[in-house]
């Protein structure tokens, strides 16, 4: 076993100086929404991408349910009280279309993004077609997750 650690003398001389106001603008870290109180259904059948989704949403205070597929996620949206969705596309037993178009037929109103690892513009808008309410792509960017969570449950960044 070994171990080497690689300094950029260059980058670290540019960040040690003042950076510019370009600099600053495409590199800190904009503000994190506060999502305290938000109630998320994820409808994720990978246990990997469900801890990483959780944990995004739970580290900005969110309480995340998850279902498993999209039988699951139809019993458990229309008996919680969540205030959106996040609706995995590919699953077993129930895909998320299915899943979608089955609770609005049920009259379930709350947001419902759609998550796919296809970004192509027809599956965007085989998702809508089905009543999706937006669209994210995996893998996941934790900044676009939590700026459509914080926009679809009225809540802003901090």
């Amino acid at each position: 076993t070994f171990a080497f650690h690689i300094k950029n003398h260059i980058a670290d001389e540019f960040v040690e100086s003042q950076p510019t106001e370009a600099y600053r603008k495409d590199f800190e870290q904009p503000a994190i929404t506060d999502l305290n109180g938000v109630k998320v259904l994820l409808v994720e059948d990978s246990e990997d991408n469900q801890f990483y989704i959780s944990q995004i949403l739970k580290g900005k205070g969110a309480e995340v349910e998850v279902a498993v597929n999209g039988s699951e996620a139809v019993a458990k949206a229309l008996k919680g009280v969540h205030d959106l969705v996040i609706m995995d596309l590919q699953m077993p037993i129930m895909d998320g279309y299915t899943a979608t178009q089955l609770l609005r037929d049920n009259n379930y109103d709350r947001p419902i993004v759609a998550l796919t690892a296809h970004a192509m513009s027809e599956v965007r808008d085989k998702c809508l077609e089905a009543g999706c309410t937006d669209f994210l792509t995996k893998p996941v960017d934790p900044r676009a997750l939590l700026s459509t969570v914080a926009r679809l449950s009225q809540h802003h960044p901090i």
